[in-house]
C-alpha cells in the first residue's frame, strides 16, 4: 500500500454545516444593505459572462468558411509555400 505524503498537511476533522447556522449567515447578508448589493453584484458580473460566452459559440450548424469570413474564429494558416509571403 502507498504510504501518506509527508508534505500534506496532518489529517483534519470534517467541516460539517449546520442548517440554522446557515440560514442565519444567509439571513445576516441579506439584512445588511451593502452585503446585498454586493453579493448582487456578482451575481449579475456572473450571468453577464455567462450570457457573452454563450453568445460567443457558434451555432450548431455553422461552416467552418463562414466563422472564418465573419472573424468569430481565428486560424492561423501559417506561410505556404508559394505566397507572397514566403
Amino acid at each position: 500500500m502507498a504510504s501518506r505524503n509527508p508534505n500534506l498537511p496532518s489529517r483534519v476533522p470534517k467541516t460539517v454545516f449546520s442548517k440554522a447556522n446557515l440560514l442565519a449567515d444567509l439571513q445576516a447578508v441579506d439584512t445588511d444593505p451593502a452585503s446585498r448589493n454586493r453579493v448582487l453584484a456578482l451575481e449579475t458580473g456572473f450571468r453577464q459572462r455567462v450570457k457573452s460566452h454563450i453568445a460567443s459559440l457558434p451555432i450548431a450548424n455553422a461552416l467552418l468558411e463562414d466563422l472564418v469570413r465573419r472573424g468569430n474564429l481565428w486560424v492561423d494558416f501559417g506561410v505556404f509555400e508559394g505566397s507572397a509571403a514566403a
